[in-house]
């Protein structure tokens, strides 16, 4: 059997950028998606409406009982704030997307596989979402448009 014989295995492809920018979507992904399913657990349980209601009251009376003491009164503790709601997560999301968006960007110029490609765009544009459906559908609209023009670019 000669070498001739021997089918040539396609080279292999390079995605380093778009496997960055396919992990950042992923971590966008769920720093998105996990704070809206775990904060319900930290929140305290829901209380009826009539002992809503009459804490409401109570607050209430002691607002103007507060008011009408010239030193104010004592104040009381505020709530612990909920890990899970807090707006760092937002932002780090946001920017995880922003780069997986990047890395797509990078990676389709560097014509590296198109499926990582569309999964990266896939997960920023879910990750960012969760934040604004309108800015999801844009960031949809801009990468079909990009691969539709890419796909006429190939034929002309």
């Amino acid at each position: 059997m000669e070498s001739s014989d021997v089918p040539a295995s396609p080279p292999a492809r390079r995605n380093a950028i778009g496997g960055l920018g396919l992990t950042c979507g992923l971590l966008a992904l769920a720093a998105s998606l996990l704070p809206s399913w775990v904060a319900p657990f930290y929140d305290p349980p829901a209380k009826p409406l009539p002992t809503r209601a009459s804490e409401w009251l109570g607050q209430l009376r002691d607002y103007a009982t507060r008011a009408a003491e010239p030193e104010g009164g004592a104040r009381q503790p505020a709530a612990a704030p909920n890990p899970w709601r807090s707006p760092r997560l937002s932002v780090a999301s946001l920017l995880l997307a922003f780069a997986a968006l990047a890395c797509a960007a990078i990676a389709f110029v560097r014509r590296e596989d198109t499926r990582t490609v569309a999964c990266t765009v896939a997960l920023a544009a879910g990750a960012m979402a969760g934040y604004s459906l309108v800015t999801a559908m844009m960031v949809l609209l801009v990468a079909l448009t990009a691969v539709v023009l890419a796909a006429v670019g190939r034929r002309a």
